[in-house]
C-alpha cells in the first residue's frame, strides 16, 4: 500500500450516523459485520471528497446490485449534483480486499471511465487506542485504489462547515460519563451558550463592517445599512435594555435559573427511581428464603 496522499475526505455526521446504525443492527442481529457494506453519496472537486449520506447494501449480489442502482437513481433526481463518490464495509484496518472494491465499483460503473471509488473501511480490531471512550480519533479508514492497483490511505476528517451544526454535533456528542447534576445543567445550558456565541459572532461581523464604513475603508451601502438597522431593532432585548444591558442580562439570569431547577429535579428523580429499585430488591431477596422453605 502506498503512502497517505495530500487529498481529504469530508465524512458529513449524517453519513457516520447511517453507518454506525448499520453497524449496531448487525451486531443486535447476531450477523457477521462482514455483511455490513454500503455505497456512500457525497461529491468532489477534483481533490478533497466530501461524504454527505450513505445507505447500506442487502447481502445478495444480483440483489444488491438492482437495489443500489435504484436507491443512487432516486438520490440523483432529488439531488443532481450527488453522486456514488464510494462505499464503506468494516474490517480490522488497512485497505479492503480486491475482489469487493471491484464489484462495488461495478455496480455504479466505476471501471467504465468514471472516477474510483473511495473505500472507507470502519475499524473492528480490538485496540484501545480505537475503542477507548477518551479517544478522540475516528475508528475509520479511507482508501483510494492509485493506477498501479494499490490502495492509497486518505486523510479523512468531519465535515461541519456550518456553524449551527457545528453546535448540534457538539451537543449530540457530549461525553455520556459527565452525567450528573452539573453534567444535566451544562446539557441544558450548552444550547443557549451556542446560539448567543453565534449571535454574537455574527454581530461582530456587522459592527466590524460599521466601523470600516466609519472609517471610509469600504463602499457605503445604504440597503444594507437599513437591514443592518432593521436588525438591531429586532434584538428587542438589546433594544430595552440600554447601555447596560440589564433586560438581556436579567434574561439569561432567568434561563440560568429555569437550567438549575430543571437539573435539580432530573436529579432527584433519578435518586427516587435508584432508592425505589433498591427497595424491590430487598423485598424480593427477604421473600427468597421464606419461598425455599416452603418448597422444601
Amino acid at each position: 500500500m502506498s503512502n497517505r496522499r495530500a487529498a481529504t475526505v469530508k465524512v458529513h455526521p449524517l453519513a457516520l450516523l447511517n453507518i454506525s446504525d448499520h453497524v449496531t443492527r448487525v451486531c443486535y442481529a447476531d450477523q457477521s459485520v462482514g455483511a455490513v457494506r454500503g455505497f456512500l453519496i457525497g461529491y468532489s472537486d477534483g481533490a478533497d471528497i466530501t461524504i454527505t449520506n450513505s445507505f447500506q447494501c442487502v447481502t445478495d449480489e444480483v440483489v444488491c446490485a438492482q437495489h443500489a442502482c435504484t436507491r443512487i437513481r432516486q438520490y440523483a433526481e432529488i439531488f443532481p449534483n450527488a453522486s456514488p463518490v464510494g462505499w464503506y464495509s468494516v474490517g480490522p484496518g488497512g485497505p479492503p480486499s480486491q475482489e469487493a472494491h471491484t464489484f462495488m465499483e461495478g455496480i455504479v460503473g466505476g471501471e467504465d471511465g468514471g472516477e474510483s471509488l473511495v473505500a472507507l473501511v470502519v475499524r473492528s480490531d480490538n485496540e484501545s487506542a480505537w475503542l477507548s471512550k477518551e479517544s478522540e480519533t475516528l475508528p475509520i479508514q479511507a482508501f483510494e485504489r492509485g493506477v498501479d492497483g494499490s490502495f492509497i490511505e486518505l486523510n479523512v476528517r468531519i465535515c461541519m462547515d456550518d456553524e449551527a451544526e457545528n453546535i448540534a454535533v457538539g451537543h449530540v456528542t457530549k461525553n455520556a460519563k459527565q452525567a450528573s447534576t452539573a453534567g444535566t445543567y451544562e446539557h441544558l445550558v450548552e444550547p443557549t451558550i451556542g446560539a448567543i456565541a453565534m449571535l454574537n459572532k455574527k454581530i461582530e461581523s456587522l459592527l466590524e463592517y460599521v466601523n470600516a464604513v466609519q472609517r471610509q475603508e469600504v463602499e457605503v451601502s445604504r440597503p444594507l445599512l437599513r437591514s443592518i438597522s432593521a436588525i438591531c431593532d429586532r434584538l428587542t432585548a438589546m433594544s430595552q435594555a440600554g447601555g447596560d444591558a440589564t433586560a438581556l442580562r436579567a434574561h439569561w439570569d432567568e434561563v440560568v435559573e429555569d437550567c438549575m431547577a430543571v437539573a435539580l429535579a432530573a436529579e432527584g428523580t433519578a435518586n427516587v427511581a435508584e432508592f425505589c429499585a433498591a427497595l424491590d430488591r430487598r423485598r424480593i431477596a427477604a421473600r427468597a428464603p421464606k419461598a425455599l422453605q416452603m418448597d422444601l
